[in-house]
């Protein structure tokens, strides 16, 4: 089973491109837009477990530099 979930993402002002680009090289992550508004990006990923998502939020989706705020969804299936 697959766990599919929805992250938006708040960076830096003049990070967007390198936070874009190391999102999308991420493994589980199927897409990822740029977004105009309160949010600048959202990724849609997909992983096996709960503890899978903990993980990629704490040690990879935050550790990039320019990610500042985080906001995750798990799609309900």
């Amino acid at each position: 089973m697959t766990l599919a979930a929805f992250v938006l993402i708040k960076v830096d002002t003049g990070a967007e491109r390198n936070v874009y680009d190391e999102i999308l090289a991420i493994e589980q992550t199927e897409l990822v837009h740029e977004l105009f508004g309160e949010w600048d990006m959202i990724a849609l990923i997909n992983l096996s477990s709960p503890e899978e998502l903990d993980h990629f939020m704490t040690e990879v989706v935050r550790k990039i530099e320019g990610v500042n705020l985080t906001s995750t969804m798990i799609v309900a299936r």
